[in-house]
Parts: structure tokens; C-alpha cells; sequence
């Protein structure tokens, strides 16, 4: 099937995205996101340390810095195209990107709500979707995160059609794109997407087919995925989409082939390195940590509450508690079907592998919502069928109270409450004592260095695998509340700085940073904090800064 016939059928009047409903939606999407976007004009901290820099640096054609094993490369790709097609800054190029991504997932979303639940829940339940607050904030804010709410929607909506027949062959491709946007945008998609394609592969053999269709999109994702695959290649030697992967990788080979023990008397004591420096490493993951060799933090029930509450609010519990309801009521009057069961598969089976992957590799306690919610919309088709079941109930309770024009109010009531709901963080940076204080600090910072700052514009940081550094000169070691300010400044923030630094931000009466001469150049309170910053003087080189 081809591009063009796939945009037919995505809205064409009959085809998947029902036409002009799903456009309608698709112009709403795009008209709340662009909106949240231009207001918002504080960078997040990912998008300062990350994939702003990253775009600029695609944009201008520094590869080396464009791309970063740690990172998927897909997002700050299409930020980086927004900023060399209009020449605009990487942080607006990521709002924009997030922003189109969030516009585009309707159609899958719509096409799948359809064949499952009809056109009516297929209309309510894509409305849901573009009015989440978290999923618009996301968007304005210009992370990542709504092109796995694309690749998963892409994915589950070519899962629902081969449950029905396992030999639409064009709905294989689907398959395949859904899997390549996934794997290089989020890498804990990986396993997730790897167990579904092997159920796909057992569903097409149990359907008496030899599963060709299978391996053949198997083999379009990973063409699809080639770039992504060979770029990590050529920067740590594994084709690999994530470096933490490319550990795991070499702990196998080392277990498979582990050194030969030589006798006591061959192996020479080790030489003391030089004060200061670092032993020699082949690769840039042999120093590393690989993941399982510690152990599990500990925790305190508090923490544990903690996680078990952020867990399930990665449902978005404004529509998944609804969600959950209808499901149990279609339980009960024995409704449940079988393309709804491989939705609810697909929901909770990829928020428990997530929060298992985070707590094999990271061995801590943690989970952010952002990491759960963009799967959510899934079940937004249930909470549709809820809120549908429920105006139907109060009509024929009062059918002179709840008509078309109240309906329509508590539309536009929705689409302003969970909107400004998304509007939140920005609207507290001018609100919020706390907030405020933090963006003013940041903002004022960043002026005042980009103002002092008179060397070099760049520099070649070495690569870490798992960290990114930005080349952009001057660079700010600074605590993670003041993680914008290099980038503000025109520069580049980070924690700590292989490389040294250009300057410090420390907490007063912290010890004066190491790897001198600096010197203190400005006092300044921010939100009940005292910091001193402190400037590397010319010619000191670029040595040994780290908090």
C-alpha cells in the first residue's frame, strides 16, 4: 500500500478516519497544542539539555552532536527539519514537532475507536484524547513523548484488524511503521513491541499460515530502524536503539566469552594512574556500570505509596477510572470482545513492563507518569462508552434539561477546564511564589552570563553513553533547578562537566569548586536559597568542574 493510499484511507469518508470528523478533531488538536506552545516560553529540562541542542545541531549539520546513543533519534530529528526549513530556535522546533505528533495521532486513534466501538464512541473517545491535559502539556512543552501515543495507537490499531484476519497483508506495514516510530523515540517500547510481534508471529501460524507476512514487516521495521541502528553503531559499536542495551549486549558477550585467567605469576600489578586521570578505556561503555551489578536501593514505605499512586495515575484517572467502569459493566453483561481484550493487553502490559524495566535497570524506585499516560488514550474508547451510557441515562431521566445545547456547553466546558488545566505549569511561573521565583532566577542568570561570556562559542566534549553534552559554549555547571540556564544563555547546562566548565553555580558556603582558578563574580538569592556563581578565569583551560 502506498503513502497515498494509506491518507485515503485514513480519511477518507468511509475509510479508517471517517473523513471529516477525524479532520475536525485533527484541527482542535492542533489549534490547542499550537496555542499552549506559543505560551510557553521556559524550556523544560529535558528539552534544554537535550533535544533543543540536538536540533540545532541537526540543523546545522553537526552530526557528531545531533545524535546520542541515549537518545532516540527520531523527535529531535523532525525538530531539527522545523528549524532548518524556518531558521527558528530548537526549542521552538521541539514545541512544533510535539505539536504536529499530537495533531496526528487522532487518526489512528479515531480509526481504531471505530472498528472497535462504532463512529460515535470513536468521535467522543478521540475528543477525550485531544482535551487530556497532560498529553496537551506535553505537546506545548515539546518532549517526546506523544510519538509513542502514535506508535502504539499505529500498533494496536494494525493488532485489532489482523485479530480479525490475520492475512491483511497492507495492515502489516502498519505494523511495521507503528514499531519503527516507537523504537526510535522511546526505547522502553522495545520489549514491549518485541512481545507483540511475537504474538503476531504465533497468531499467524495458529491462522495455518507459514507467517511471511510477519517476517517480511519485520524486515521493513528494521529498515525503517536502520539509520537510528547504524548511527549508534558508528558511535559505540553496537547497533543497538539505546546505549543501555548496548550494555546488556556486552555483559552477554562477556558471560559467552569470558577472558582467560592467567597464571598468577603472568598477571602484572596493575600501574597507579596519574593523579587526576582516568584509566584508558577501549570502548566508551567499558567503564561503565552494566545494569544488575548493584544493588537495589532501598526504600521507604512512603516511597513505595508514593510509586504505587504515580502508577496508576499513568492511566489518567479523569478518564480511566470511567474507562475501567465501562469495562467491567461489558464484563459483566458478557460484551467484552476479543479486539477489546488485545487493547487492555496492550494498555496494561505496557505500563507493567515499563515500571519492571525501570526497576531491573535503574535498581531504584521511580516512575514518572510521563512515562504511562501517552498509552493511555487506548482506553479512552471505553470511557467514551461511559460517558455516552451515562447522557443517554440523563436524558431519559430529564430529557428537557440535558439537550443538544447543553451538551454542546459541557463540550466547551471540557475543552477550557482541561485546557487550562495543561495551561498549569506556564500559568504558575507568573502565579506561583515558588515558580516564579525559579523562572525569574533562571532567566536573570542566563542574561547575566550570556552578557559576560567572551570566549569560545564551541568545544568537542568527549562522548559519555549515557549522558549528552552540547557543544555550545559558555557551560554552566549548575543544580537541577537551574538545568535552563546554560541553554538561555546561549550555552549549554549540565551537572557535571568532563570537560570542566566555564562557570559553577554552587549553594552559599558550598566548598569553591575544583580545578581552579575561578573566581566568585555574583551573590544572588533565589526562593529562600543563597548561591554564588563562579567564573573560570581566562586561559585556565577546561578542567575538572564537578558538583
Amino acid at each position: 500500500m502506498t503513502i497515498s493510499a494509506l491518507w485515503g484511507k485514513l480519511t477518507a469518508p468511509d475509510g479508517w478516519g471517517a473523513g471529516h470528523k477525524s479532520i475536525a478533531l485533527f484541527l482542535l488538536a492542533l489549534a490547542l497544542g499550537l496555542g499552549l506552545a506559543a505560551i510557553n516560553v521556559f524550556p523544560a529540562p529535558d528539552v534544554a539539555t537535550r533535544y533543543a541542542p540536538m536540533a540545532e545541531a541537526f540543523a546545522a549539520g553537526e552530526w557528531n552532536y545531533a545524535f546520542h546513543p541515549r537518545i532516540p533519534m527520531l523527535h529531535q530529528t523532525l525538530a531539527g527539519c522545523f528549524c532548518w526549513l524556518f531558521g527558528i530556535s530548537g526549542f521552538a522546533g521541539c514545541r512544533l514537532a510535539a505539536v504536529l505528533v499530537f495533531a496526528l495521532c487522532v487518526f489512528p486513534l479515531y480509526s481504531l475507536f471505530r472498528l472497535v466501538w462504532g463512529e460515535r464512541a470513536a468521535w467522543v473517545g478521540t475528543f477525550l484524547y485531544v482535551i487530556c491535559a497532560e498529553l496537551q502539556q506535553i505537546a506545548g512543552e515539546g518532549l517526546r513523548d506523544n510519538l509513542k501515543t502514535l506508535a502504539v495507537a499505529l500498533v494496536a490499531l494494525a493488532l485489532v484488524v489482523l485479530c480479525r484476519n490475520a492475512r491483511r497483508t497492507a495492515v502489516y506495514g502498519l505494523l511495521a511503521l507503528g514499531t519503527a516510530i516507537g523504537v526510535t523515540s522511546r526505547a522502553d517500547l522495545v520489549v514491549v513491541l518485541f512481545l507483540i510481534w511475537c504474538a503476531v508471529g504465533v497468531w499467524e501460524i495458529a491462522s495455518r499460515s507459514f507467517p511471511w507476512r510477519t517476517l517480511a514487516a519485520a524486515v521493513l521495521a528494521l529498515a525503517l530502524m536502520l539509520p537510528a541502528l547504524l548511527i549508534n553503531w558508528k558511535m559505540i559499536g553496537y547497533p543497538v536503539p539505546d546505549s543501555r542495551y548496548a550494555a546488556l549486549w556486552q555483559k552477554v558477550e562477556l558471560r559467552l566469552n569470558p577472558p582467560l585467567a592467567a597464571p598468577p605469576a603472568a598477571v602484572p600489578a596493575p600501574a597507579a594512574p596519574a593523579s587526576g586521570a582516568e584509566p584508558a578505556a577501549e570502548s566508551p561503555l567499558e567503564a561503565l556500570e552494566v545494569p544488575g551489578e548493584s544493588g537495589f536501593l532501598p526504600f521507604s514505605f512512603g516511597e513505595l505509596c508514593d510509586y504505587v499512586k504515580t502508577f496508576f495515575e499513568g492511566f489518567y484517572v479523569w478518564f480511566g477510572v470511567p474507562a475501567l467502569l465501562a469495562v467491567i459493566g461489558r464484563i459483566r453483561r458478557r460484551e467484552f470482545s476479543r479486539e477489546e481484550g488485545v487493547i487492555a493487553a496492550v494498555v496494561v502490559g505496557h505500563a507493567v513492563l515499563v515500571a519492571a524495566q525501570i526497576l531491573v535497570h535503574d535498581r531504584y524506585l521511580f516512575l514518572s507518569t510521563r512515562y504511562l499516560t501517552p498509552v493511555a488514550p487506548l482506553a479512552f474508547g471505553w470511557s467514551a462508552l461511559f460517558g455516552i451510557r451515562a447522557w443517554e441515562e440523563l436524558k431519559r431521566w430529564r430529557p428537557q434539561w440535558f439537550t443538544p445545547a447543553v451538551l454542546r456547553g459541557i463540550l466547551a466546558f471540557l475543552v477550557l477546564a482541561f485546557t487550562g488545566a495543561a495551561a498549569g505549569p506556564v500559568i504558575k511561573e507568573h502565579t506561583s511564589k515558588k515558580k516564579s521565583a525559579l523562572y525569574r532566577g533562571n532567566v536573570e542568570l542566563a542574561g547575566w552570563i550570556a552578557a559576560d561570556y567572551r570566549g569560545p562559542r564551541y568545544f568537542e566534549p568527549e562522548l559519555d553513553p549515557f549522558e549528552y553534552f552540547s557543544r555550545k559554549l559558555p557551560q554552566v555547571v549548575v543544580p537541577r533547578r537551574f538545568v535552563q540556564t546554560g541553554y538561555l544563555a546561549g550555552g549549554s547546562s549540565c551537572r557535571f562537566a568532563r570537560g570542566g566548565g566555564d562557570y559553577v553555580l554552587l549553594e552559599k558556603g558550598e566548598p569553591a569548586p575544583a580545578g581552579g582558578p575561578w573566581d566568585m563574580v555574583r551573590e544572588f538569592r533565589c526562593y529562600r536559597h543563597d548561591y554564588q556563581l563562579w567564573k573560570k578565569r581566562p586561559g585556565a583551560g577546561r578542567e575538572g568542574a564537578d558538583l
